[in-house]
């Protein structure tokens, strides 16, 4: 993932606000959507979105979203996928 964006690994992996921030306006709704998805418990499924690399340039991404880790109470701890260029 770091490689892809152009992120340095010591940031740890991006939040939510973190990715939004780089996605162009016309794929933000669609990212959430699928985020929320992912939040309910069902996987956010497979999107295609383009996100701003830390370059400069617009790079086309494929992200599967899984459905989250959550803690004994229903908390989500974390949320894991896949991301291609």
């Amino acid at each position: 993932l770091y490689g892809i964006i152009g992120r340095d690994p010591a940031l740890g992996p991006p939040t939510v606000a973190e990715t939004v921030a780089t996605l162009h306006p016309d794929d933000v709704q669609t990212y959430r959507d699928a985020m929320q998805r992912a939040l309910q418990g069902t996987g956010g499924g497979t999107l295609h979105y383009r996100c701003r690399h830390a370059d400069g340039t617009t790079r086309w991404f494929e992200e599967i979203i899984d459905a989250p880790l959550r803690d004994a109470d229903g908390r989500v701890l974390q949320v894991s996928g896949t991301v291609q260029d």
